[in-house]
């Protein structure tokens, strides 16, 4: 599982152009929880020539989401995605 995401995360990063992340976050943290593992997207998704575009919270749920594009991609749509 949590050690497994770099593998994951390389494979997605082949397959396609922007990749969203809506998942537990430190902002989203609840202490105990046994589905919880803390991952560093932004290393993660920067290791495998991605960069982040854009990120927010959605309010109502106090989620964290992230938007990362292949460092090729023109950013020229990204307002658009979200």
């Amino acid at each position: 599982l949590p050690d497994d995401i770099n593998l994951y995360i390389s494979h997605l990063a082949r397959l396609g152009k922007y990749f969203y992340i809506n998942e537990m976050t430190t902002s989203d943290y609840a202490p105990g929880s046994p589905y919880w593992f803390l991952h560093d997207y932004h290393a993660l998704f920067e290791n495998n020539n991605c960069r982040l575009v854009k990120k927010g919270i959605f309010a109502d749920e106090n989620e964290t989401w992230y938007l990362f594009a292949k460092m090729n991609v023109e950013a020229q749509f990204i307002d658009n995605v979200i």
